[in-house]
């Protein structure tokens, strides 16, 4: 981890923790300001994490330019980070957490994060049968 990440095992953990916990410290925030513990927390996909195998890196390996990482590195990074958060926020009462990390595909993307027009579209149809749940209407 060292010579790639250029840092420490243990300063790694210390900033993802702070992270995490930031995210973690916000939901709880929100309940306590809404008065209610009702949270839905959906963690949306991204290009480099919603599958193993990862399709035309070399085009994708712009992050080389700014650092040693490249796109399997961040697919390691963005799963560490949803793991850690996704556990941290189990621990929170009345939070429903929906993990939509693993749905996608490469067309659904416009760069590593953002959605194109038909990735919005899949999203949308994943997170109706959410809601719709959540708010205990009838299944769409």
């Amino acid at each position: 981890m060292d010579q790639k990440f250029k840092i420490s095992p243990e300063i790694y953990k210390q900033k993802k923790d702070i992270a995490v916990q930031s995210v973690v410290r916000n939901i709880r925030s929100i309940s306590a300001i809404k008065g209610d513990e009702n949270i839905l927390f959906v963690y949306l996909p991204t290009k480099f994490g919603f599958s193993e195998i990862q399709n035309n890196v070399e085009k994708r390996d712009i992050y080389r330019e700014m650092s040693n990482l490249n796109i399997y590195d961040l697919g390691v990074l963005e799963r560490d980070y949803r793991e850690s958060l996704l556990e941290e926020l189990s621990f929170v009462n009345g939070i429903k957490i929906v993990n939509l990390a693993s749905k996608g595909s490469y067309s659904w993307f416009y760069d590593e994060s953002h959605f194109t027009k038909l990735g919005h579209k899949e999203i949308a149809k994943n997170l109706l049968p959410i809601f719709a749940d959540v708010l205990d209407l009838e299944k769409i």
